[in-house]
């Protein structure tokens, strides 16, 4: 499966899975940021997730984004921040990342992450919580108030060994940067 792939080959933090998927085969719609659930609109997670288990992605795809993306260089980091971005950078500028980059990970951490299972009865709360935990990435991490984190601010923080801790503790709570509850319900 891809969190298999990722951790063991990639060496990746599993809860990019559901973004490599989704990026890979081109599903992520930048204008969607979570589903509204009085509309009924489904999140991206949940198309992707769809997607994901009605069609695999197949080998070619895999590596076309693999290879476009770079991943097989870099520091994890640079790898990490990758995968992530949804658009290449206009010529001349910084790669960067901006807020609907976060939704596909904050989401597969919501609906994966053992320290969070009581939420998935509270639509609501997922919804406050998958909002409050990318408005904390961008506090800590944006530097010029331009709703963009660059690669050089992501490099320097420390969210993607944040992002290694997920797939090693269970308890949320422990991991004090970006996805605590107990922070959000403070919030």
């Amino acid at each position: 499966d891809m969190a298999t792939l990722l951790r063991d080959v990639l060496r990746l933090p599993t809860y990019l899975s559901l973004t490599v998927y989704a990026r890979a085969l081109r599903l992520q719609d930048d204008s969607v940021l979570r589903t509204n659930t009085a509309s009924g609109r489904q999140s991206p997670a949940v198309q992707a997730r769809r997607a994901a288990a009605e069609r695999p992605l197949q080998w070619d795809e895999f590596e076309r984004f693999f290879r476009g993306r770079r991943l097989a260089q870099g520091s994890l980091p640079e790898r990490c921040f990758a995968v992530l971005r949804t658009h290449d950078a206009p010529r001349g500028t910084e790669e960067s990342l901006v807020r609907t980059d976060f939704v596909m990970l904050v989401e597969d951490i919501l609906e994966r992450h053992p320290g969070l299972e009581f939420l998935k009865s509270t639509p609501e709360f997922q919804e406050r919580y998958a909002e409050t935990v990318i408005e904390r990435v961008f506090y800590e991490l944006e530097r010029g108030s331009q709703g963009r984190v660059y690669a050089k601010e992501w490099k320097k923080s420390n969210i993607t060994s944040v992002l290694e801790r997920l797939d090693e503790e269970d308890d949320i709570n422990q991991i004090l940067d970006f996805f605590s509850y107990e922070h959000f319900y403070v919030l």
